[in-house]
């Protein structure tokens, strides 16, 4: 197999990345849908939530299932939130409001 990409956090190891190894935003890279800043050596999340006065059991579970994490980093969070989606199933329909 051969190396795609290469990024470091480290200055030193990130200045000899040349040519077609470097990344086009060696600043913050994404992979797998999860972005890394280098310089600070953490990982990003960026979900979209529409905010509103109230919300439907079809609103939540489909902001729950566009929950993307295949490194398992947001684990925590997303049982957290199928927990929750799983207490709406008792609910009968898609569109009532749900009580938080």
């Amino acid at each position: 197999m051969e190396l795609h990409k290469w990024g470091s956090s480290h200055p030193e190891l990130a200045s000899n990345i040349i040519g077609d190894y470097e990344f086009e935003n060696p600043i913050e890279t994404k992979t797998l849908g999860e972005s890394w800043k280098s310089q600070e050596d953490c990982f990003i999340f960026k979900i979209a939530v529409e905010l509103k006065d109230s919300y439907t059991k079809r609103c939540v579970l489909s902001t729950i299932a566009r929950l993307f994490h295949p490194l398992g980093l947001l684990g925590t969070v997303v049982a957290r939130a199928k927990t929750f989606m799983q207490s709406l199933w008792s609910e009968n329909r898609l569109d009532r409001r749900v009580a938080f």
